[in-house]
């Protein structure tokens, strides 16, 4: 899914909750698409190198390669549906579907506030 695509399903995610759910699916699917792919090339490694014999340092480094992709790719994905759900939540509370409390509200915004200390006389 192409990135204008992903920003006019963002923007009628804004005026439905049906559309809200289609948004979180198509991006639970764009957002999962590298940790399928390396957790498949992961197992399909694993599995030509399953055997009784250790790994040899070239097997080992290559396998590793994909483990840190596969947690990279997984870390990315949580991290970004967690993003889409905090959106959803945001639209609900415009939408008028739930009430957030004010510190609800701050938090899921994401919103960073600063204090100054008075300055002296």
């Amino acid at each position: 899914m192409n990135e204008d695509a992903i920003d006019e399903l963002l923007e009628i995610a804004r005026l439905s909750r049906a559309m809200s759910f289609q948004y979180f699916k198509n991006m639970d699917k764009a957002l999962g698409s590298d940790t399928r792919r390396y957790m498949k090339e992961c197992l399909e490694l694993k599995r030509l190198m399953n055997g009784d014999a250790p790994l040899t340092q070239e097997e080992y480094s290559e396998l590793g390669f994909w483990y840190r992709g596969l947690a990279r790719a997984m870390l990315t994905y949580v991290e970004g549906l967690l993003f889409v759900m905090r959106q959803l939540v945001i639209y609900a509370e415009e939408r008028g579907e739930i009430r957030l409390s004010p510190g609800e509200s701050v938090l899921v915004r994401e919103v960073a506030y600063s204090i100054k200390p008075k300055a002296e006389k």
